[in-house]
């Protein structure tokens, strides 16, 4: 293949000799493995690749896209021509620009050349022992319907016409499991996943097992009575709760008016000892990168700190219009219009013992699934009513599991009410360009519709 500096430097070319004023081409390259296993035999093995190129071009004050999945000299011609037009019949932004932004910080290695070596048969085996092991738990589990093994690598390669020119790589690999427990009326899911960059790490997870035993945990499930109680958010549920409600925290959204959090910068929205933060430049972070998608380089960024809201996450344009500078949050696929994405974005707080904080619990619930995250939670406005799955907690201990009950309440509000965090920190899966963080985080109440008590 062609070297991927000489060929975003070329497209730069293209487009300037196509009649932009200034430009920027993104080249975004990638291969992905899934493996899926069930009763033992392979159901699916798809490998995949991606590649493209997205132009960013400006006419005057007039910003152009196009992109190609042609990388030949032809298809990127042509693609540069589009992306001129484009911009001439475009809005004006005077905002926008293109620049040769400093070199961003040293974030260490984001790709395992060990990993990239592993053969398949190995990925096979793994994928196989993740789905065999729920049924070694409990005769109980009746059935592995989801099981298997995940990786991906990805390059990108970044150039403008002043002159900057950035590269990255990183890869990971995963397994998940998702086993089904039956007991008379009783029929339960558990998940679990896990991901990292070291596939010896990853063979000595016991991903199966651990899946196996939250099913069976929730066997024997039923509602509660409605009302207000203490809940805690399992740290992955946190994860789902922050990742859904990240979009507050975009210059774009507030720019556009999608965020009730507009105006509001050095406002105290959070309970003291909260701190929600992205930080690209984490050691070991699945999407780490030392440079956003405009080149500009990244840094540790505290959204709300001490409970306070610090600011917006923003790249070059949206941080001029807003009079600040830009956080190095800047992201486009090359299909895309410049826009606002998280990094490693998480919630920090002073961590307790979790066994701790549930044996201070007079009566609360532990929820560890939720459901109707797309429908029932507005990012605008931070409210939401979901559907949970848990465990109520009485004198400080789980006494059974719970199911069949909302919960509902305003994520601003929550993080208000947030009483502690616990010591289970865990990244959720990487999607994109983010991975979301968090403990378990014990609000002091929230709205629980039920049933039966």
């Amino acid at each position: 293949m062609t070297d991927p500096k000489k060929l975003v430097q070329s497209a730069v070319e293209m487009a300037c000799k196509a009649g932009a004023d200034s430009a920027e081409a993104l080249l975004s390259q990638g291969k992905s493995l899934s493996i899926r296993v069930f009763e033992g035999q392979i159901e699916s093995l798809e490998h995949a690749e991606s590649s493209g190129i997205g132009f960013r071009v400006l006419v005057g004050k007039r910003e152009g896209y196009a992109h190609t999945e042609r990388t030949d000299a032809k298809g990127i011609k042509l693609a540069a021509k589009w992306a001129v037009e484009n911009a001439a019949v475009g809005r004006e932004n005077e905002f926008a620009g293109i620049s040769d932004y400093p070199q961003g910080p040293d974030i260490g290695e984001t790709y395992s050349e060990a990993l990239a070596k592993v053969p398949l048969s190995e990925k096979v085996d793994l994928a196989r022992k993740t789905e065999a092991e729920p049924r070694s738990v409990d005769k109980r589990v009746v059935n592995v319907p989801h099981a298997g093994y995940f990786e991906g690598d990805y390059e990108i390669a970044l150039a403008n016409s002043r002159g900057l020119y950035r590269n990255r790589i990183g890869n990971y690999a995963g397994t998940y499991c998702a086993p089904l427990a039956i007991e008379g009326e009783s029929r339960q899911s558990g998940y679990k996943v896990e991901v990292s960059r070291s596939f010896p790490e990853l063979s000595q997870k016991t991903v199966g097992v651990e899946a196996a035993k939250r099913a069976l945990e929730l066997l024997g499930a039923a509602p509660i009575g409605s009302g207000t109680l203490p809940v805690m958010f399992e740290n992955l549920t946190a994860c789902e709760l922050l990742g859904t409600f990240a979009g507050m925290f975009s210059g774009k959204a507030a720019e556009e008016g999608r965020t009730v959090l507009a105006g509001r910068t050095g406002e105290k929205i959070a309970a003291p000892a909260v701190k929600i933060v992205d930080d690209a430049t984490r050691s070991g972070g699945f999407v780490s990168r030392a440079f956003d998608f405009e080149g500009f380089p990244t840094a540790r960024f505290e959204v709300v700190s001490e409970g306070f809201f610090k600011g917006f996450m923003h790249n070059t344009a949206t941080a001029k219009k807003a009079n600040t500078r830009s956080t190095g949050h800047a992201y486009r696929g090359y299909k895309g219009s410049l826009s606002v994405s998280p990094s490693n974005f998480f919630i920090e707080g002073e961590i307790h013992p979790l066994d701790a904080l549930i044996s201070g619990i007079s009566r609360g619930l532990f929820i560890v699934d939720l459901e109707g995250l797309h429908s029932g939670a507005n990012g605008l406005n931070g409210d939401f009513s979901l559907g949970a799955k848990g465990f109520l907690i009485e004198a400080g201990k789980r006494v059974r599991p719970v199911e069949g009950v909302t919960v509902s309440g305003n994520f601003l509000t929550m993080l208000s009410n947030i009483k502690a965090v616990g010591d289970d920190f865990k990244f959720d899966t990487p999607g994109g360009t983010a991975c979301i963080g968090a403990p378990s985080i014990l609000v002091e109440t929230l709205s629980i519709a039920g049933g039966k008590k």
